[in-house]
């Protein structure tokens, strides 16, 4: 769920296919701006604002070498970011308010290295809050969320007010695995929640949708490395 705390490889696009794609992902905010129709699909609970459509000649496209990203900005000054990965090409995150973003390493058992963009839950209160209420499976373009803490800790997690099944992996601080486990949701009219524990005290956890900790190429012998608070820097 949520600090639900018990106690208190494919080939990367070149920069060219990069450019094209920003360009792409332009015409398809202008093409909402003026009433077309957007091929992608909306995370849920966002929205696309009106206004009058800027010609694509006016915009200015970046994309640092090596940074895994595309910013567009358009001649009103508004920039739309996007994170390009090596299966997905140009994909475009909605951030959930209040929480920041972070990168993380993950070297897995066979020794392949991925780095991915999760959300951050880095104080008491969002840890406390975490998923809860979220219903899009796709978390809004993000690959999870982390669960920061300052030191070693050991509460449980648990899914009240949790709509989607997730599961969660319970890391120790030089990002080795403690234990992984799913979780189930667990409604708002249950008298009592169960609580998910670590098999011992951690200093990280990182939940993602049911299923997805081996797509990440977290297991029970990966490590993760907790990078930059930015997905686009």
């Amino acid at each position: 769920m949520t600090s639900r705390s018990s106690t208190s490889p494919r080939r990367a696009p070149g920069r060219a296919a990069v450019v094209l794609a920003a360009v792409w992902l332009f015409g398809a905010i202008a093409g909402c701006a003026s009433g077309s129709t957007d091929p992608t699909s909306t995370a849920a609970g966002s929205a696309v604002s009106s206004r009058p459509p800027t010609s694509a000649s006016s915009s200015s496209v970046s994309s640092p070498r090596g940074s895994g990203s595309v910013t567009v900005t358009t001649a009103s000054g508004s920039t739309v970011t996007g994170a390009v990965t090596s299966t997905t090409g140009l994909r475009v995150r909605t951030p959930m308010e209040g929480y920041g973003e972070v990168t993380i390493t993950v070297t897995t058992a066979e020794g392949e290295s991925h780095t991915w963009c999760l959300l951050l839950a880095d104080t008491e209160a969002l840890r406390q809050h975490g998923l809860m209420y979220v219903d899009d499976p796709t978390l809004g373009g993000y690959d999870g969320m982390l669960f920061a803490f300052s030191g070693d800790t050991s509460g449980g997690f648990w899914m009240k007010n949790t709509l989607l099944p997730l599961s969660i992996a319970y890391l120790q601080v030089d990002g080795s695995t403690r234990s992984i486990t799913d979780m189930t949701p667990c409604p708002s009219s249950a008298s009592s929640c169960p609580t998910y524990p670590s098999n011992g005290s951690y200093r990280n956890a990182i939940e993602v949708p049911q299923g997805q900790l081996g797509r990440l190429g977290i297991s029970d012998r990966s490590r993760v490395d907790i990078g930059a608070r930015s997905c686009s820097a």
